[in-house]
C-alpha cells in the first residue's frame, strides 16, 4: 500500500436533504485531505436546497476539487454509494473515504487516523460507534440495543468480531473495491452490511477504529423507527440469502459467482 503522502484520496459524502449540515461536513475535513483531495457530494435527488448550497459553497471559495453529482432520481443509500465507488475507481482514486452528509459522524482528526491505518493494507477502516459512547453522542436508546443486538446476529452468521456493522463513517481501499460484485448489492440501507458479508467473505483485512456520534437539531433526519425495522428486515434476509448460498441451498448473484 502506497504512504498515505502519495495516495491519491477521494472523500464522499452522501446528501439527502442536508441544506442544514452539508457546509459543516465540508469544513469539518482538515484543510491537507480539503485541499489536496476529490470531496466528491452525492446528492441522492434531494428535495431542498442541498444541490444549491454546495455550488454556491464552490463557487464563493474557488474549490475546484469538490465535485457534485446529483441523481435527478432518488437510488437509495446503497445506489449512491455505488454512485460514488464507480466515480472513484474510474478516476484512479487510491482511497474513497464516506462521511456522512447529515453530521452524525466525524471528521477532522479521525479522517487523518482513517488514513494512517489504511496504509497496512486494509480493504476497510471504518468508526465504531460502540467503540466510543453513543449515549454521549444523543443515540436512541433503541437504536444502541438494535445494533448491538443486530451486530451479534451478524458476527454469529458471519464467524466474525466486529463491534458493530451499521457505521457509515468508512474507508475503502480502491485495490479491493474494484475486486467486489458491490453493483449486485442492494440499493437499500443495509448496503454497508452487505459490503461487510463480502468483504468478510473475501477474507480481506478490516480494521475498526473508535468514533463519536452526534445526534441532534442539526444532525440531519436519520431514519425512523419503522425504517429501522424494514432495515433490520433486509438485513436478516441477506444474512440468509449468503448462508444457504454458502451450504449450496440456494444460488446467490448477491455473494457468489455462478456462470
Amino acid at each position: 500500500m502506497k504512504d498515505s503522502t502519495s495516495m491519491k484520496i477521494c472523500i464522499f459524502i452522501p446528501a439527502y436533504n442536508c441544506e442544514r449540515t452539508i457546509v459543516k461536513v465540508i469544513e469539518d475535513i482538515p484543510d491537507l485531505l480539503r485541499e489536496n483531495a476529490t470531496v466528491l457530494v452525492v446528492d441522492d435527488g434531494s428535495f431542498d436546497k442541498t444541490s444549491d448550497v454546495v455550488k454556491l459553497y464552490k463557487t464563493k471559495n474557488g474549490m475546484n476539487n469538490l465535485v457534485l453529482i446529483r441523481n435527478e432520481n432518488n437510488l437509495g443509500y446503497g445506489g449512491t454509494q455505488k454512485v460514488a465507488f464507480r466515480h472513484a475507481i474510474k478516476n484512479g482514486h487510491d482511497i474513497v473515504f464516506m462521511v456522512h452528509g447529515d453530521k452524525q459522524h466525524p471528521g477532522g482528526e479521525k479522517l487523518i487516523e482513517t488514513l494512517k491505518m489504511m496504509e497496512d493494507n486494509c480493504a476497510l477502516v471504518y468508526g465504531s460507534r460502540m467503540l466510543g459512547d453513543p449515549k454521549k453522542g444523543g443515540m436512541p436508546f433503541y437504536k444502541r440495543m438494535g445494533s448491538k443486538i443486530l451486530t451479534f446476529i451478524e458476527n454469529v452468521f458471519l464467524e466474525t468480531n466486529f463491534s458493530e456493522f451499521h457505521s457509515g463513517f468508512r474507508a475503502y481501499n480502491c485495490s479491493y473495491l474494484k475486486r467486489l460484485n458491490f453493483e449486485n448489492l442492494t440499493n437499500r440501507y443495509f448496503f454497508d452490511t452487505e459490503m461487510l458479508i463480502l468483504i468478510a467473505k473475501e477474507g480481506f483485512r478490516v480494521k475498526e477504529l473508535p468514533i463519536p456520534t452526534y445526534y441532534g437539531p442539526d444532525s440531519g433526519y436519520g431514519i425512523s423507527f419503522v425504517e429501522g425495522v424494514k432495515y433490520s428486515l433486509g438485513i436478516f434476509k441477506s444474512l440468509m440469502e449468503y448462508k444457504l448460498s454458502k451450504k449450496g441451498l440456494m444460488k446467490s448473484r448477491k455473494f457468489f459467482c455462478f456462470f
